[in-house]
């Protein structure tokens, strides 16, 4: 069984574009980190900021930007979800399934 799971966007919808404390909705969905993150574009060019934030003390476990153009944004959900899978030490088979991310774009993952 898989030890990395990833909520129903229909489940973190409600903090979509929310000034929210990554911490209080750790609590609230009852996980252990939280993956946060921002998306801007200007023109062409697009920039990805992401932080994987550990509920129980505020730890930054992983902070990244990721930069790249329009046409190559789809790969970047992948990326992030492999950063964070190494960051939880989540075997990669158990990436797999998230490679194009589905529900995980969504913004919230906890391991057990």
């Amino acid at each position: 069984m898989s030890r990395l799971h990833v909520p129903a966007l229909g489940v973190v919808r409600r903090y979509r574009g929310a000034e929210v404390d990554p911490i209080v909705v750790g609590r609230e969905l009852g996980v252990d980190a939280v993956l946060v993150g921002l998306l801007g574009s200007a023109g062409t060019a697009c920039r990805v900021q992401f932080e994987l934030v550990r509920v129980a003390d505020g730890r930054l476990l992983l902070g990244d930007v990721r930069s790249t153009r329009r046409e190559r944004l789809a790969a970047v959900p992948a990326e992030i979800a492999t950063a964070v899978g190494r960051a939880l030490d989540v075997p990669a088979n158990e990436l797999e399934g998230l490679d194009g991310l589905g529900s995980a774009r969504s913004g919230a993952a906890w391991v057990d």
